[in-house]
């Protein structure tokens, strides 16, 4: 039952993760950002993705599944929060970190 369970969070995450990744420059375009400066914090993002798979690696190394994999959907919450108010550029900073690092686990 277990194995279900994880099967069927993978299975819901990975929607989410897909939706966050396809709709991240339209929604920066709707919210007035340009579409040349949303293809930027796009980029950034994806930087942001590199080093988060190495920083959430080696998290899992040191505190194991259920620790790493809870502060990565921590961080994934603080992301949409930062998507919510993604006029407010220190939000932007914030929610490219923690979706870059969140997204990764």
């Amino acid at each position: 039952m277990r194995f279900y369970g994880i099967l069927f969070l993978a299975l819901v995450f990975g929607l989410a993760t897909n939706g966050f990744t396809t709709t991240f420059v339209p929604h920066f375009e709707d919210q007035g950002y340009t579409r040349i400066r949303a293809g930027e914090i796009y980029s950034v993002y994806m930087l942001t993705l590199a080093g988060g798979k190495m920083i959430m690696g080696s998290l899992f190394d040191r505190f194991g599944a259920k620790a790493t994999t809870l502060t990565g959907i921590s961080l994934m919450a603080v992301t949409l929060i930062g998507l919510i108010y993604c006029k407010v550029p220190a939000l932007v900073a914030v929610m490219l970190t923690c979706s870059g690092v969140g997204n990764c686990f």
